[in-house]
């Protein structure tokens, strides 16, 4: 089964490493313990990169955030993972204090030393606006929460710990199918 976003089946969650390569008994079988409980909370580390489409100094933008629905990024943080105005930047995180949703703009708590640009980088986690939002799906890689992508239906935000860059989904729904 491949599964590539929530608009697919789902059997669960793996409850352990399965690389499917390494010679140690259960990595190399067909076999993997899941979950698929409707009440089990996963942690998330905010990892997934995306790619700005423009900014400045005191805001960042990712013109195909979604929702596109003002606020709604509000108490979130973002970390900077290139900025190829000023490297030394990268790893800072900053609090978002607004946003637009239309273009995507997410506005800084502070003022950077140097401005970031189409093409910088950034890792992004929600605030407790987005608390309860279901909505996204993962992405290609079905390992991250893609923030640019809309329509999932699975995938529910429980809570957020934006300092740390971590949140909290659970499942609404599952199905399984043959």
């Amino acid at each position: 089964m491949n599964i590539l976003d929530f608009d697919d089946p789902i059997y669960g969650v793996a409850n352990e490493n399965h690389d499917g390569a390494t010679a140690d008994g259960r990595q190399t079988g067909t076999e993997i313990e899941i979950s698929v409980s409707d009440t089990a909370l996963y942690k998330y580390d905010c990892s997934k990169v995306y790619t700005l489409t423009d900014g400045s100094t005191t805001t960042a933008v990712d013109s195909s955030l979604v929702p596109q629905t003002n606020d709604f990024w509000i108490n979130g943080y973002i970390e900077i993972v290139t900025c190829a105005a000023d490297s030394s930047l990268i790893g800072k995180r900053v609090k978002i204090t607004d946003s637009v949703g239309a273009s995507g703009t997410l506005t800084l708590a502070e003022t950077l030393s140097a401005a970031l640009a189409s093409g910088d980088t950034i890792k992004l986690c929600p605030g407790n606006y987005a608390h309860g939002y279901l909505g996204w799906d993962l992405d290609a890689d079905a390992m991250n929460p893609d923030f640019d992508a809309i329509g999932g239906t699975v995938l529910e935000l429980y809570d957020t710990n934006p300092k740390r860059m971590e949140c909290t989904f659970r499942f609404r729904r599952s199905s399984v199918t043959s």
